[in-house]
């Protein structure tokens, strides 16, 4: 990922640093640890659209209005996912859980089916 040697060793050496500081001073930062989370999600999925993108698989237009209206679309979702639970009455846990996972379903197509413009200058090198 680094270009350098020097670099990788310097970086390693900062993280086992880092790694000892944290371990001597006994804090547990749960928060520091979601944004990593989101990082990966997001770079399985700039991966998965790249890879897609460099195999010939475009989305085209439609990931491209995908991409520019995404917080539409995901707020049409979960929109879209309250009104199944409310016509779904009475609910069970079983309801809820399915509900729940087509939901993340869809979200995760939505989210690799975007054309990203950094993502298409990627794949174009």
């Amino acid at each position: 990922m680094t270009d350098s040697p020097e670099l990788a060793a310097r970086l390693a050496e900062l993280e086992a640093e880092n790694a000892q500081l944290r371990a001597a001073s006994g804090v547990v930062e749960p928060a520091a640890r979601a944004p990593r989370g989101r990082w990966r999600a997001g770079s399985v999925n700039s991966g998965l659209r790249r890879g897609l993108a460099q195999r010939g698989a475009d989305t085209g237009a439609f990931g491209a209005w995908l991409y520019r209206w995404r917080t539409l679309v995901l707020v049409v979702i979960a929109a879209a996912a309250v009104a199944w639970l409310l016509l779904l009455r009475p609910l069970s846990v079983g309801d809820v859980v399915l509900v729940l996972v087509v939901s993340l379903i869809v979200w995760c197509l939505v989210e690799v089916l975007q054309r990203r413009p950094e993502d298409v200058a990627a794949a174009a090198w």
